[in-house]
């Protein structure tokens, strides 16, 4: 009875792995999302600032570039960079 047991948990696990495997590759070989190249244009996408205000990315003078970071206060190497970032932001704000 034991073996018996033993015997389908095994062919169950062997199947779900199979499965779960399959629906994988399926995902991503019929998505249709595509990683954006050097030099192409972004998506045009809207966020809510800070202040519950809306900013589209087309709205942004785009001459001096746009760096979206995404990070959160528990990252320490979010953190770190964090005056990297702020650095970087005031050069491009000294008028």
């Amino acid at each position: 009875m034991k073996k018996k047991t033993r015997k389908i948990l095994r062919v169950s696990i062997i199947l779900s792995v199979i499965i779960l495997l399959g629906v994988t590759l399926w995902f991503n070989l019929t998505s249709d999302t595509k990683a954006l190249q050097v030099g192409e244009k972004a998506i045009d996408f809207q966020l809510e600032t800070l202040n519950g205000d809306q900013i589209q990315l087309s709205d942004i003078n785009s001459e001096k570039g746009v760096i979206l970071n995404f990070w959160g206060t528990w990252c320490k190497p979010c953190r770190e960079e964090m005056p990297d970032m702020n650095r970087i932001y005031n050069e491009g704000h000294e008028d």
